[in-house]
């Protein structure tokens, strides 16, 4: 078999090949059905045994795993199952059906149903035993498992003691392929659709077979009074027995003990191993249980297990993942429903702070635009709608089939419908030179729709609601915009113009106005950011806001509405109020009467009155701070210098492993070409060309939302030092 073959066929090849070169020395020749013969077959009746668990969450007594070791191949190997031995179906009132796969015409051999140890599968096909003639198919898993087994012996007994690393990887790797080929072969028989050599009875027989042996497993271990023991679940080949009253060491002992006496009660190679204690254990559903793990009894710490759950699901944002695994392992330590709910509201307002990764909100589902051939397109899925929209802009970004395309969902006043909410990983990087983010996460999409889905189905065994947690919650979102260049030179335009109305001297604040990350003036700064600016924006102030709502005619103005563009309606009453939060502390919330009453005193050089009537006094002026933050201004200022120090050191060692990773730094070739064109060298190495747009990079989020950090910091202690001195 050639590399390449490996790499580009699948499993069928792996199975044909290895088959062939088993048959061929024994003038045995492989036969190739055609297509029409293969649909020709009848479709595969027999399932494997998948029990629905007793869920509930068990946490004192252990749950024991009992595991069939290569079930399928094990019982092909123990009852003989191969082509070369079957004799033929029988059908349910006694009859021969006179077809075998895909042979309508196939003849049963009526001397060999003659002898008294031919078997009767519970699908009705019938096999002659290997002492009449021993089956190919067995010959060649028992080849495979022997060397399997091989394999693992050497590498506990030999490359584990010796503590060879390498050796280990390779050793790891062999047998997982070996397994792999053990348990294809199953697939081999019961391919029914693109099948190299399928045998409908030959697939049924062993699946069959397999089930009669969980079943008559489960009923051994019910039926057994000595044990005490209870199943819980079963699931293809695995067993999960409940040993109540039991502790963990008994549990290994007892484990050990079923194992045994079932694998007795079994033909060769038949063997039930226990693999694993799950004390606590959370069991949901059919193929979605989690728990402790614990493999020997010297295991003093125990191993996170989740299976089919939202803690290892790929279609899930990792943030909803690790919310649910810290959940499951508070649980499983003994957490009371008090503790749970304290834990999930301090996750819950990360997310209302906006202070969560963005790159831990990406989900990354796969895409089969040819499947949606024919359909609405508003019921699209969300990664089809982006992957249209991209490929309007290029259709080189055409996804291929069953690609996992990134994407988020963000927050926007200018639609409410989801699929226009939907935009790349790549828009939350985008940053201006004021700080000013184009884009931001949905956080109450994030919480509403994903995790309080999945932390309320895993919390139902233990009759706890995360939606419920949700509702009693106050809704602490963070500003919808912070401080901005923009914002602090049109209202010191105000207080100038004010303060000349009132007869008193101008402002003797600097008429320039600093851009943190150039050092330049805004007019000659170029905006980073796609939309244009917002100078000629109005923002509303509280007051008038009130007043336009008691008139049912509000408009509210996006923080991304374009300049020209039409007004944005708000849709639900939380539309019309901004919600302020300490932008220091970040625990006290702002009273939105005493900002204004702030913003006020600013723009008249420290006259507290109201502005006149028709004056909107701008709402994000001032950096929303709650009083005991604000009431000290020394502490505040030293606070906010503090942070801005700190931002700018993580900053920069951001940077630093930005530029080693796309080349930013110099090496040995700029070194050479400096004499001869320093301007390149100069270019390369400045930090304001480090645009990297990488999505699959987490450090890149972070040093994006470093940058917006620090930008609004040293905007914070530029104003306090204004404001107060």
């Amino acid at each position: 078999m050639l590399v390449q073959d490996v790499h580009r066929r699948g499993h069928q090849f792996r199975v044909e090949t290895t088959f062939h070169r088993l048959t061929a020395p024994l003038d045995y020749i492989l036969y190739s059905p055609s297509i029409e013969e293969v649909h020709r077959q009848p479709r595969i009746q027999t399932e494997p045994l998948i029990l629905a668990p007793k869920a509930g969450y068990y946490q004192e007594d252990p749950v024991v795993v009992l595991d069939f070791r290569s079930l399928y191949p094990s019982v092909t190997i123990a009852y003989n199952l191969c082509y070369s031995t079957c004799l033929g179906v029988l059908r349910e009132g006694g009859s021969l059906e006179g077809r075998l796969g895909v042979d309508l015409r196939y003849k049963t051999d009526l001397p060999a149903l003659q002898r008294e140890d031919v078997l009767f599968s519970p699908s009705g096909a019938m096999f002659v035993p290997a002492s009449c003639r021993e089956g190919l198919l067995p010959r060649l898993l028992r080849l495979v498992l022997d060397t399997r087994f091989e394999v693992q012996a050497a590498l506990e007994h030999v490359a584990g003691p010796a503590g060879d690393t390498e050796a280990q990887v390779q050793l790891k790797a062999r047998q997982f392929a070996l397994k792999m080929l053990a348990n294809t072969a199953y697939g081999y028989t019961a391919a029914s659709f693109t099948g190299r050599m399928p045998c409908v009875d030959l697939a049924e027989a062993i699946v069959s077979l397999g089930r009669l042996t969980l079943e008559r497993a489960i009923r051994q271990i019910e039926d057994t009074p000595a044990w005490g023991a209870e199943v819980l679940y079963g699931d293809t080949d695995s067993i999960f027995v409940l040993l109540k009253g039991r502790s963990r060491a008994e549990a290994f002992v007892m484990g050990e003990t079923i194992a045994a006496a079932i694998t007795a009660a079994n033909p060769s190679p038949v063997r039930l191993q226990f693999e694993k204690v799950l004390q606590p254990t959370l069991l949901l559903v059919k193929k979605r249980y989690a728990g402790y793990m614990w493999t020997s009894p010297q295991q003093t710490t125990p191993t996170f297990l989740a299976k089919g759950i939202e803690t290892v699901r790929r279609d899930q944002c990792a943030a909803t993942a690790k919310v649910a695994r810290r959940l499951l392992v508070s649980l499983f330590d003994g957490a009371d429903p008090r503790t749970l709910h304290g834990l999930y509201t301090k996750e819950v307002s990360k997310f209302q702070r906006g202070v969560c990764d963005p790159y831990e909100c990406i989900f990354r589902r796969a895409v089969k635009l040819q499947r949606y051939a024919g359909k609405d397109v508003s019921h699209l899925p969300l990664g089809a709608h982006l992957a249209l929209q991209e490929m309007q802009k290029d259709m080189a970004r055409t996804p291929y089939w069953g690609e996992r395309l990134p994407y988020v969902v963000a927050r926007s006043l200018h639609s409410d419908r989801l699929k226009d909410r939907v935009v790349h990983p790549e828009r939350l990087l985008e940053v201006s030179c004021e700080g000013e983010k184009g884009w931001s996460i949905d956080a109450e999409y994030y919480i509403t729709k994903h995790l309080n889905a999945a932390v309320d189905r895993l919390l139902l065994g233990v009759h706890l609601s995360a939606s419920r947690w949700f509702r009693e919650m106050p809704r602490r979102y963070h500003n919808s915009a912070l401080l901005r260049v923009s914002d602090f030179r049109r209202v010191e335009r105000r207080r100038i113009k004010s303060r000349e109305e009132k007869g008193l001297p101008g402002s003797t604040i600097s008429e320039r106005t600093i851009t943190p990350l150039s050092r330049e003036e805004p007019s000659t700064v170029a905006h980073k950011r796609s939309r244009p600016s917002t100078d000629e924006l109005d923002v509303i102030s509280i007051d008038s806001s009130v007043e336009e709502i008691q008139r049912d005619s509000t408009i509210v103005c996006s923080d991304n509405s374009e300049v020209g563009s039409p007004p944005v309606r708000a849709r639900t009453l939380d539309g019309y109020y901004q919600h302020l939060q300490c932008v220091v502390c970040g625990a006290g919330m702002m009273n939105p009467r005493e900002q204004n009453r702030r913003i006020t005193s600013y723009m008249h050089g420290g006259d507290a009155h109201r502005p006149a009537t028709g004056e909107a006094a701008p709402l994000h002026t001032l950096p929303p701070t709650c009083e005991a933050c604000w009431s000290d201004p020394q502490r505040l200022l030293l606070h906010v210098m503090a942070g801005y120090h700190l931002l700018g050191r993580r900053l920069a060692a951001l940077r630093r492993v930005c530029q080693s990773c796309i080349g930013g730094t110099m090496d040995i070739e700029d070194c050479a070409v400096a004499a001869v064109s320093p301007h390149i060298v100069q270019a390369k190495v400045r930090e304001t060309d480090l645009t990297c747009t990488s999505t699959d990079c987490e450090l890149n989020f972070e040093k994006t939302r470093v940058t917006e950090l620090y930008i609004q910091y040293e905007l914070w202690g530029w104003f306090l030092r204004q404001y107060f001195w």
